[in-house]
């Protein structure tokens, strides 16, 4: 009782909210439409690039674009804006109905009451999306926060292993009748194909017909088609398994399949440097040619090419050695597949997965009847996983995920770092201020500042309280 009792009231921090969050101004309100103002602004931008981007890969129609996608991107701005700027006023309303902060009313407590409220505006077939992302997040920082403090030892290659064991059970399901949603059906179809399914015949002769028509305009260019044909036909016409469902050989089979994900790989982590690198164009004309080759898009394009590499050459290894083929076939596949991510390690993407797989499996027990429906679970998981990374943002940042500790800066136009850190530090001393070691307050006004915080200045100057 001790333990919960200084974790959840001691030590109490007997300071304003001006003081230790809106140090830009001592007016609340103005604090909460400033939060609001910039982080609609941000969340607008943000939420234009998604729908057009989700709507451009599920073909949607003209129509979708003309009279849906503006209410959507309005709404989930909305959304996002709000969860920023609640946890503000939220913040404020605790500091003043209690006349003093503690650990949790510091950061988890306003964050879960902000996010509570603003995953409400959000469409509900959107929340379940924002609660695995939150949640993916969240586990990450706690990971990383249990291994600061010698609770739990990391394993070297973990995410290695996760993936592994994620994607021999995202296989495994694969070509199961209704085994996976939709979305995670499309996706894996798309990266090592349609040949393992009996069913998908038209998508597999669609796919090879791109192939093909690719390939004769790159002979073209090249002038080599007499050379190529031999070459492409001598590979074709190699032995293949009785119970393979692709065309030509298993050699063929598996060297198109590693070739066509190298290439997607290096697209998509290229286009991603390709994008940061257009501010610094200006003052740096040689940063486009840098992020593209750089080294990670080596990295993901092997990733993607030797996973599809591997995942192909073992199903058609396995019914050479068994002449058979079985969905234990496809998780021994999905699972050695998986160790490609050595190229390209991510603990995020691992992550994400695993939770993504939790959900759809507790998907299929609720279907099954094997579990209980939980109404509003999304929205619970959402604002406690959201409310751990305010929490985070508030007194560990160097324990996030550094894309989204930027992300919370450019949403809330740097507030976050403004808040008093030494102050955070003084008492609870998390390295709230490691990030920004010559962080002080001289710009706060006298006028709004509290004894104790005046006190404490006179005893150990502005920015560095000690209590």
């Amino acid at each position: 009782m001790a333990a919960l009792s200084k974790i959840f009231f001691e030590p109490f921090v007997y300071n304003n909210c001006y003081e230790l969050g809106h140090t830009w101004t001592p007016n609340c309100w103005k604090a909460f439409f400033d939060t609001f103002l910039y982080a609609f602004k941000e969340s607008f931008k943000t939420y234009v690039g998604f729908y057009l981007a989700t709507s451009a890969f599920k073909k949607k129609t003209k129509q979708y674009y003309l009279s849906r996608m503006l209410p959507h991107v309005l709404r989930s701005s909305l959304f996002l804006s709000a969860n920023a700027c609640l946890f503000m006023a939220a913040f404020c309303v605790i500091g003043k109905l209690y006349g003093k902060f503690n650990f949790t009313t510091l950061g988890f407590f306003p964050a879960l009451i902000a996010s509570f409220l603003a995953i409400l505006i959000e469409r509900k077939q959107r929340r379940s999306l924002l609660a695995v992302y939150v949640t993916n997040l969240a586990s990450e920082y706690l990971f990383n926060s249990f291994s600061a403090r010698g609770y739990i030892k990391p394993i070297k290659g973990g995410e290695v292993l996760l993936f592994m064991i994620v994607s021999a059970t995202y296989m495994y399901f694969f070509r199961k009748p209704n085994g996976l949603e939709k979305s995670e059906h499309t996706a894996i179809k798309f990266f090592v194909g349609a040949s393992e399914l009996t069913n998908e015949d038209h998508w597999q002769a669609t796919e090879e017909s791109k192939a093909k028509h690719a390939l004769h305009r790159v002979k073209q260019l090249v002038g080599l088609s007499k050379y190529v044909n031999k070459i492409i036909a001598l590979v074709k016409d190699g032995p293949r398994h009785k119970r393979c469902l692709h065309p030509n050989s298993c050699f063929s089979y598996l060297t198109q399949g590693a070739i066509r994900n190298f290439v997607i790989g290096y697209a998509i982590q290229g286009a991603v440097k390709l994008l940061g690198a257009l501010p610094k164009l200006f003052h740096e004309p040689q940063a486009l040619w840098k992020a593209a080759r750089h080294r990670d898009n080596f990295g993901c394009a092997a990733f993607l090419g030797g996973y599809n590499a591997v995942f192909r050459l073992t199903c058609c290894l396995l019914r050479w050695l068994t002449g058979g083929d079985s969905d234990a076939h496809m998780a021994i596949a999905g699972c050695l597949a998986g160790s490609a991510m050595l190229f390209y390690p991510s603990i995020s993407v691992a992550l994400y997965l695993f939770w993504k797989l939790l959900e759809s499996l507790y998907s299929k027990g609720i279907q099954a009847g094997y579990l209980p429906r939980v109404k509003h679970f999304d929205i619970f998981i959402y604002s406690v996983s959201t409310a751990l990374l305010f929490h985070s943002a508030v007194f560990e940042p160097h324990l996030m995920r550094p894309s989204y500790w930027s992300f919370l800066q450019r949403l809330t136009n740097q507030r976050f770092v403004t808040l008093n850190r030494p102050v955070i530090d003084a008492y609870y001393n998390t390295g709230s201020a490691l990030m920004y070691p010559g962080l002080t307050f001289n710009h706060l006004d006298p006028k709004h500042l509290s004894q104790n915080y005046k006190r404490h200045v006179q005893l150990f100057g502005n920015g560095l309280v000690k209590c």
